[in-house]
């Protein structure tokens, strides 16, 4: 739906050409997940620590600022950290694991197909503290997509996903499945974009999930 030079952007070039070009890369390199070409574990820089055990239970929260941290047990790590355990587990092994791990370890796995088949959309959002961010979301207008989406509705465990706020924590219990795909594609999208794009806040907005004020002219 983007015309060419859309009137919003104001860095050099053609937003249209770059937006198409870091886009198919981004769909490239979860295709070579998905086709084995890649490992899961290199695309996350594996570190050795596990701390998924058998019977760890985990809990992804999100605050205000949509900043992300996971919780396995009682101790918290960043999502990137998270991604590279639940890398290591292999999909044959997931029954072997509480449902809150073979739940999560399922909507990764769902969110890199998506990517891998272009079926993803941004949609900007404003947060409370006023900065605009882009979440990509599944590609909900597809029927395929919305099964998918509404079969990991059904394995998710109560209380896997929470809101917090004011340190009240609050279920997210509303599209559960479809906002927590949402979070992983935002957070992949940076790990497997892997760019940096120096003076330019509209590519840093879509790409590296950074939040921009865009509180001048």
């Amino acid at each position: 739906m983007l015309t060419d030079n859309p009137v919003f952007y104001q860095g050099g070039g053609n937003f249209k050409e770059k937006y198409t070009t870091k886009v198919n890369k981004i769909t490239k390199q979860a295709q070579k997940i998905v086709q084995g070409k890649v490992s899961l574990e290199s695309v996350f820089n594996t570190i050795n620590q596990q701390n998924i055990k058998h019977r760890s239970t985990n809990v992804v929260t999100i605050g205000e600022s949509h900043q992300t941290k996971i919780f396995i047990n009682d101790d918290s790590f960043s999502i990137a950290n998270f991604f590279a355990q639940l890398s290591q587990i292999h999909s044959s092994k997931t029954l072997d694991f509480q449902p809150s791990t073979a739940a999560l370890h399922s909507a990764l796995h769902l969110a890199i197909h998506l990517i891998a088949n272009g079926a993803i959309v941004p949609q900007v959002v404003q947060l409370q503290n006023n900065l605009y961010s882009v979440l990509w979301q599944p590609a909900m207008l597809s029927k395929e997509v919305r099964h998918l989406i509404e079969k990991l509705d059904t394995m998710l465990p109560p209380k896997i996903f929470v809101w917090l706020e004011n340190k009240k924590q609050t279920e997210i219990s509303l599209h559960t499945a479809q906002n927590l795909v949402s979070l992983f594609i935002t957070e992949l999208v940076p790990i497997l974009e892997d760019s940096t794009y120096a003076n330019d806040i509209f590519l840093q907005l879509f790409f590296l999930n950074q939040n921009q004020a865009f509180n001048q002219p």
